[in-house]
């Protein structure tokens, strides 16, 4: 991190990441049924805060395995490193005073570490879930899990290497697509009883399901509503009735501005960009959202060797 970047006073964040931390917490205990919505760049995470504060809505932020392998070039079977993820969550918390939430897939091998590494990036909780290395997408079919004292170790392990414990440990069950809804829910029972503070049942496909979940369960409770996936869109309104904490959006962005570039490059190859003109954000509406007059102030009164003049 550069000096300039350390004493700039043009970022967006000005909250510490404990209160950040505090705040989450506390908003998931009152299941509010919060969008979080999947970001793999800080432009990202900057927009929807200032959205967010425009509109006075509540969000968080997420960082998903499967969106961020994309960005990245790669599929989502477990080829992502720990360090990616460390370093996108440090770029994003550096801009953002909302909570990033991270997706550390099934651990990165040493469940302690990972914790202990992405916790000092400034995420404000992560989820862990119980399938096999490497690895599927949730909503894809062939999924494979580990034995229940595994994930009981590893929420265990999650748990006790965590700092701030405001930091959320939440765990992810696919158990549904594999071993059926009633095996799932004894497994999500297991892993409350380890200490998981919240949990994700992933690839749920009726109300009835989600509804059991929350009869069932008292933590927070997270919903995905990922697009082309096994749940069906449009439930906001039933499960926010429900009491979850947390709607899931985690690649929405990434899949339309990868539909919107397609559809950019055919233009820009057959017509050039003229009719791409009033589609792209203009110059000072982008400036705007980098805080670009921040930074022309600040360095006028910086001289040559950053010091006020």
């Amino acid at each position: 991190m550069s000096d300039y970047f350390q004493r700039s006073p043009i970022f967006n964040k000005t909250l510490d990441t404990q209160d950040i931390r505090r705040a989450f917490k506390a908003a998931l205990l009152k299941k509010e049924a919060i969008p979080f919505i999947g970001v793999t760049q800080p432009i990202e995470a900057i927009m929807l805060e200032k959205q967010s504060i425009e509109l006075d809505k509540k969000l968080g932020l997420y960082l998903s395995g499967a969106g961020l392998s994309t960005s990245l070039g790669l599929p989502d079977i477990g080829v992502l490193t720990l360090d990616d993820v460390v370093h996108a969550v440090r770029m994003i918390t550096r801009v953002t005073n909302l909570p990033l939430f991270v997706d550390i897939d099934t651990g990165y091998g040493d469940v302690a570490k990972t914790i202990e590494a992405v916790e000092l990036a400034g995420a404000s909780g992560v989820h862990i879930e119980d399938q096999l290395f490497p690895k599927r997408c949730g909503h894809l079919d062939g999924k494979e899990l580990v034995s229940l004292r595994e994930m009981i170790v590893k929420i265990r392990m999650a748990t006790s290497a965590r700092k701030d414990e405001n930091f959320v440990i939440m765990a992810r069950s696919d158990a549904k697509a594999v071993e059926g809804m009633n095996a799932m829910i004894d497994r999500l029972d297991t892993y409350v009883e380890a200490g998981a503070d919240a949990l994700f049942p992933e690839a749920l496909t009726t109300v009835e399901d989600f509804s059991r979940i929350s009869t069932l369960f008292s933590v927070p409770l997270l919903a995905n509503l990922t697009e082309n996936g096994k749940t069906p869109l449009g439930l906001e309104k039933t499960l926010r009735q429900l009491e979850y904490a947390m709607l899931l959006y985690p690649v929405t962005l990434l899949r339309s501005h990868m539909k919107f570039t397609l559809g950019a490059i055919n233009k820009i190859l057959h017509e050039g960009n003229i009719k791409l003109q009033d589609n792209v954000i203009n110059r000072t509406q982008a400036m705007k959202y980098l805080n670009y007059d921040k930074y022309v102030n600040q360095d006028e009164k910086l001289g040559n060797h950053g010091h006020e003049i």
